[in-house]
């Protein structure tokens, strides 16, 4: 998924692993968990850091599912990965 500019993967997180257990732990289980996280396909080292990138993980969270973002449930782990609840009504 592309937003502004900026690649981001975007996918369910996997129950019965880490990343699952602390996200659960975090924004409880009423809702499915989706991770984003913008690629760096050139191997930039000092590239530039992604202006908004909770708004743009957003923006590619919805672009890639259809679903709704739960924003006060968005976390983002030092790597850079942001989690969050979707709803799919």
């Amino acid at each position: 998924m592309t937003v502004e500019g900026a690649i981001w993967h975007v996918g369910p997180v996997v129950e019965d692993t880490p990343a699952h257990a602390k996200a659960t732990e975090r924004l409880g289980v009423d809702a499915p968990i989706y991770m984003a996280v913008r690629q760096n396909p050139k191997l930039e080292a000092f590239r530039r850091p992604s202006l908004l990138s909770a708004r743009q993980a957003a923006r590619a969270l919805r672009g890639a599912t259809g679903c709704r973002v739960h924003t006060n449930t968005m976390m983002r782990t030092i790597s850079g990965a942001y989690f969050a609840r979707l709803s799919c009504d």
